[in-house]
């Protein structure tokens, strides 16, 4: 009798402990966010191990369990996550169960949409406009051309890719370190470089 009463009563206390370690990682995010007019939607479970400035006047969503950072870089103390929805009609969605690592960012002036599961590594930029035009007479005001980035399910960008305007990558494609993605990339590849190609299929 007196086992089952204290079975019940773990079991009671690690329901609470869930609820309350849920709470506390969601509010923890809200706590590194920095908002600056930025609509943000947070799933639950979203935990964040450094800082992640949202920031923007457009909208934000971020699914369930995504988690930010692996925590206080030995090389760069102020290591972040930044998620910039620049313009009021600018939308930045990250799928369920994405991972970012320290000092990647977002940036949109029109859609980034990344899928679930993704891996996003170290310093990785995702922009979504070239934000001046290459016109020499119209650099100081024009914002230059942009277009819709999507990221399928399950892509893994290495450290330091970045990713231009108009891309879709596939699901499950890898893209090497380093590399500068311009074109899309078809689903279960490898691709490597400047400008970024397909190296092989996985």
């Amino acid at each position: 009798m007196a086992i089952r009463i204290l079975r019940a009563i773990l079991r009671k206390w690690l329901s609470l402990e869930h609820r309350i370690a849920s709470r506390w990682h969601k509010a923890s995010c809200l706590l590194g966010a920095r908002l600056d007019g930025c609509h943000l939607t947070l799933g639950e479970g979203v935990v964040c191990h450094i800082p992640v400035r949202v920031r923007g006047k457009g909208h934000v969503r971020i699914d369930d369990h995504v988690s930010f950072g692996r925590g206080p870089s030995r090389l760069r103390n102020r290591s972040a996550v930044t998620i910039y929805a620049g313009s009021e009609d600018a939308v930045i969605r990250i799928g369920a169960g994405t991972f970012f690592n320290n000092d990647s960012g977002v940036t949109a002036t029109c859609s980034v949409e990344l899928g679930a599961r993704c891996l996003i590594g170290d310093q990785v930029a995702i922009l979504d406009s070239d934000f001046h035009d290459v016109d020499p007479a119209l650099r100081h005001s024009s914002h230059g051309k942009a277009a819709a980035i999507v990221l399928e399910d399950n892509v893994w960008l290495a450290a330091r890719v970045m990713v231009m305007k108009g891309v879709r990558i596939g699901e499950n494609t890898v893209v090497g370190a380093g590399s500068v993605v311009t074109k899309s990339l078809a689903a279960n590849v490898f691709a490597g470089g400047v400008p970024a190609k397909t190296i092989r299929e996985i």
